[in-house]
Order: C-alpha cells, then structure tokens, then sequence
C-alpha cells in the first residue's frame, strides 16, 4: 500500500495555495498540520488532476478526479483533504467584506416592478 501511495498525486513542485491563502496554508488557520502537509507535497498535482490539465495515472488518482466531479464521495486522505481545500476558497469567494459576493441567489433578492408607481412620498417623473 504504502508503494502505490507514494506513486500516486507525486509531484516535484511544492504547492503553497498562495492565489487563495496569501500567507501560507499554515498560517491560514484552516487547515492542520497533516492537512498542510498533503497539500504542499500533493497540492499541485491535486489542482491539476481537478483542473483537467493532467490525466490521473492510476486506478487512485482516477477515484481522485471521479470525487472533484462530484461522482464519488471523499473517502481517502488525499481525497478529504482537496475537498476541505476546495470548500474553504469556495467560502472565501462567497463573502468578501471587500465587494460583492460572487455567488448569485436570486430566490433572496426580491422582485421589484419598475412600472410599479405606488406612492412612497417621491414623485417619478417619466418622460
């Protein structure tokens, strides 16, 4: 077992998630330290392999790319750990004390008519 994990997600780059968490993953508070650990060895070739830009080599790797699709639920380290990765920068793009919030939901922005003129003490002026 311990060959095929160490043949699966191998990648000569570090991955530091620095796009995303400018002050490193560990010093983000997210993440623990084994999380931290998998991601800056495996990181890379996680990304890649959800991206699409690599193709998995192995029956792991693929199960990896099947979960990222939504195909199969994270069960392995690797899998647990791109997924916890995944949800957190997807939280950060849905709140920004920055802007406005990238995710549109439209069921909570009520329906406003235009033409409606009812009276709210102001007058429209509709030349």
């Amino acid at each position: 077992m311990e060959k095929r994990e160490s043949q699966s997600f191998s990648s000569k780059s570090r991955f530091y998630g620095e796009q995303y968490f400018p002050h490193g993953l560990a010093r983000s508070g997210d993440f623990t330290r084994q999380q931290v650990t998998l991601l800056e060895a495996h990181g890379a070739v996680y990304e890649a392999l959800h991206r699409g830009t690599i193709q998995p080599k192995n029956e792991e790797e693929q199960r990896f790319v099947n979960v990222c699709s939504g195909e199969a639920v994270a069960v392995s380290p690797h899998e647990k750990v791109w997924m916890t990765f995944v949800r957190k920068i997807e939280a950060q793009k849905s709140f920004s004390p920055f802007g406005k919030s990238t995710k549109k939901h439209p069921e909570t922005v009520p329906s406003i008519d235009i033409d409606d003129h009812e009276d709210h003490g102001f007058e429209i002026d509709d030349e």
